[in-house]
């Protein structure tokens, strides 16, 4: 019998097999919990709480374009930065300076992380924003 495997009595004389380790991986860590670490270098630069649905959107935006391979991120992120036709050319750059950091920040501290970002929602209980995320593993 292997070492992965103990044997356990199953009520009367039936022996069962029961693995040692869980058959289902451990659970994983809530993404918007993820998320919200993951964003929160621009949610301290960013003191106004108006700005807070704004700035979790746009660190989902990075998450996503960093779960691409380094050589596509920088199209990706140029194809974000026109699509969002901020005429501010300051705010342009701004933002542009903000997501590479965010995207660094993936690979840095979040490398281990594969789910992607699919969609982001915010719910007002009160004086309180919950955010909902839903994610997916490569090939769900």
């Amino acid at each position: 019998m292997g070492a992965l495997r103990k044997l356990r009595r199953a009520g009367g004389s039936h022996n069962e097999l029961e693995p040692l380790r869980p058959s289902q991986p451990p659970p994983f860590r809530k993404m918007s919990e993820v998320l919200i670490e993951f964003a929160q270098p621009i949610l301290d630069a960013v003191d106004d709480d108006r700005y807070f649905k704004m700035v979790v959107q746009f660190a989902a935006i990075c998450w996503d374009i960093a779960m691409y391979p380094e050589s596509e991120q920088e199209a990706l992120l140029n194809k974000f930065l026109c699509d969002a036709a901020v005429s501010d050319e300051s705010v342009h750059l701004g933002l542009g300076r903000y997501a590479r950091v965010l995207i660094a920040r993936k690979e840095a501290l979040f490398h281990n992380e594969k789910r992607s970002i699919l969609d982001v929602k915010f719910v007002e209980e009160g004086e309180d924003t919950n955010v909902l995320v839903t994610s997916a593993l490569p090939g769900d």
